[in-house]
């Protein structure tokens, strides 16, 4: 959603951020109105869609609707949004359970977006669907859907992890599913699913599944994502200038072994990729990151914690961006390279950077304790 430079201290912004532009591609196909857009944000965590709208210097939305159990994130809200708007959210254990509402009783939104969790789907979640207790969060957000369909809302848009669309034991995916409940329980809606990557944005792979439903009465197709090929920000651009190494040495025997293994897994890459000559084919082989040498400047970004032996190559990037970004507090490792293939910088993804490869600008992290900020940025 932004570009910026810790090092310049400013802000540079990038108006096709993900995921304000296609916000601004769905209102395009709505009437317009005098007023300013109501939306219902069950689930509304830090409110990414609200940073990237603000990057766009876009005013025309008005928050009816706002539930969330994390109380921490009331700093970061109030700084988003001010104390007017924010009278009307409901954030913390004790007002911001979404179960404990009567979602039929809501007056009619315009949209209703929403990420619920995603542990009953995700690859580091109990993968049980409609057996997890967390699973009720999703089927609350669909009664919210159907309800405001009956209201005439004009529509709405769900994120969820690939997971959703897993097929196990040969039954239909959970999506498959959910959809075919939806488009019964909800037939004013046109609905259609898209594939998402936060790599066409922003330095992290992050693959999202977004459904998405227009009123039929409008007579409008929702319209596909269509990422430009140059807006995307830079993890150079995104790293902070300054911060010291930590040294390898302070690791966990574990990491140590993990992040030995993960250099030559690197190297491998590396050399296949820039330095192994299609005529000559006898280049020799680097046993880790030093010893390469001749390539342009580049980040190499991995998850130390994680054993390269078990799955690991998910979870290693060559190309200066990260890896997805997870709530299982993995530790992401860079080496920042310079153009003789030397490592000038050694140390871990700080929390704030992790923060700016999500889309949000550096001083978000000021309204967030230690534990918070380590916690919202998935470390």
């Amino acid at each position: 959603m932004a570009r910026w430079s810790q090092g310049a201290g400013k802000i540079s912004v990038d108006p096709t951020g993900f995921p304000a532009v296609f916000w601004k591609q769905l209102l395009s196909q709505f009437p317009q109105v005098n007023r300013k857009v109501k939306l219902a944000l069950p689930c509304i965590g830090m409110d990414a869609l609200g940073h990237g709208l603000q990057e766009m210097e876009w005013d025309s939305t008005e928050i009816v609707y706002a539930y969330d159990t994390d109380g921490a994130l009331l700093p970061a809200l109030l700084h988003l949004h001010g104390p007017e708007q924010m009278s009307k959210f409901n954030i913390g254990s004790e007002h911001g359970d979404l179960l404990q509402i009567d979602v039929t009783s809501w007056s009619r939104v315009d949209f209703v977006i929403s990420g619920p969790p995603c542990p009953p789907f995700s690859s580091i979640g109990n993968r049980k669907d409609g057996d997890d207790a967390r699973e009720l969060v999703f089927q609350q957000v669909t009664k919210i859907i159907i309800h405001q369909g009956c209201l005439a809302c004009w529509g709405f848009v769900v994120e969820m992890v690939p997971g959703i669309m897993e097929h196990r034991g040969g039954e239909p995916s959970y999506h498959e599913r959910w959809l075919a409940h939806l488009r019964w329980a909800a037939p004013m809606f046109l609905i259609q699913t898209w594939p998402m990557q936060s790599m066409d944005y922003l330095p992290q792979n992050r693959l999202r599944i977004y459904t998405v439903g227009t009123l039929r009465a409008l007579g409008q197709v929702p319209p596909p994502m269509i990422p430009s090929k140059h807006c995307r920000a830079s993890l150079h651009e995104l790293l902070h200038t300054g911060l010291p190494p930590i040294t390898e040495e302070l690791l966990t025997r574990q990491q140590q072994e993990n992040l030995i293994k993960a250099q030559q897994i690197a190297c491998r890459r590396l050399q296949a990729r820039a330095y192994v000559s299609p005529a000559s084919g006898n280049a020799s082989n680097p046993t880790t990151v030093r010893n390469i040498c001749s390539r342009p400047a580049c980040i190499v970004v991995m998850a130390v914690d994680r054993d390269p032996d078990k799955g690991f190559g998910e979870h290693l990037r060559i190309d200066s961006a990260t890896p997805t970004l997870r709530a299982g507090h993995d530790m992401l490792w860079l080496w920042q390279l310079n153009k003789e293939g030397h490592v000038r910088l050694s140390r871990q993804l700080h929390p704030v950077e992790r923060l700016a490869v999500q889309g949000f600008r550096p001083e978000v992290a000021k309204h967030f304790s230690k534990k918070a900020l380590i916690r919202a940025t998935g470390q």
